[in-house]
């Protein structure tokens, strides 16, 4: 009788300890999902600060505060990762104690959810930073060059507007002519200038968000216009002295001629 005594105390106990090891594997499970759900909800927020960013600004200083914001949510998933990384060593641990465990099932598809949130998110913002950092150097070229090449064609405007009438002397109408020669000069070097602030205009275009091209636009047809006009005064005012130089080598001609006469009859 006391051996039976002993055996039912011993099945008594073990029957304690599997409960007491059930309960503590429950509790585990139960604790593990309750931070995984956590982490899962810290995550959801970081994604929808990403899926409501603002687009890519044109506008150096709107550009770098964009890069300040996304660099909080970058600073904030560097604070998570080792939580992360936490959080996929326990799911391990915990799905290796109870892999019969029914709550396993959800474990598992809240931790594949995580790693693809965590990816997305990350990549996400490492993604913006790039372009961020891209636009920003853009913006700042595409504005600074803007402001220095439009003062140089509006100057070159207004010296080709200011040109006195073609002259009726050849000698003066070739001074006008050599006058001319150097806006060309200075013509050629400006329309480089011309042509890379408008190429640097349409790669911020490309890389801004929608609300800002417009602006962008604005200005590089600006530039265009101011551009087609200094070159069709240039043309009109290259026209008009080949004209007058014609002209006036006709009447000098015809003066000579008139002259040589006059002297032969008298």
């Amino acid at each position: 009788m006391f051996l039976c005594f002993n055996r039912y105390a011993a099945l008594r106990s073990a029957v304690r300890q599997r409960q007491k090891t059930l309960d503590d594997a429950l509790q585990e499970t139960s604790q593990f999902s309750d931070k995984l759900e956590g982490m899962l909800t810290a995550l959801g927020n970081a994604f929808e600060q990403v899926k409501l960013v603002e687009p890519v600004s044109v506008y150096p200083d709107k550009i770098q505060e964009q890069m300040q914001e996304n660099q909080s949510i970058i600073e904030d998933l560097e604070k998570r990762e080792s939580a992360f990384e936490a959080v996929k060593l326990i799911a391990d641990e915990v799905l290796m104690k109870n892999p019969s465990d029914p709550a396993m099932k959800d474990i598992t598809c809240k931790l594949k959810k995580l790693s693809k949130l965590w990816d997305t998110v990350t990549s996400a913002t490492d993604e913006r930073e790039k372009s961020l950092e891209e636009a920003l150097v853009l913006s700042k070229q595409f504005w600074e060059e803007l402001q220095v090449v439009m003062t140089a064609v509006k100057e070159l405007q207004g010296t080709l507007v200011t040109q006195e009438p073609p002259a009726v002397e050849p000698t003066k109408i070739h001074q006008q002519q050599v006058t001319l020669q150097d806006i060309k000069s200075d013509i050629g070097q400006i329309q480089p200038k011309v042509e890379h602030c408008q190429k640097i205009g349409q790669e911020l275009i490309e890389l801004c968000g929608e609300p800002d091209k417009p602006e962008v636009r604005k200005n590089t047809e600006k530039l265009e216009s101011a551009w087609d006009n200094v070159t069709a005064l240039y043309t009109k005012r290259e026209e008009n002295l080949i004209e007058a130089m014609g002209r006036a080598i006709e009447y000098h001609d015809i003066l000579n001629v008139m002259q040589t006469r006059f002297r032969i009859l008298f």
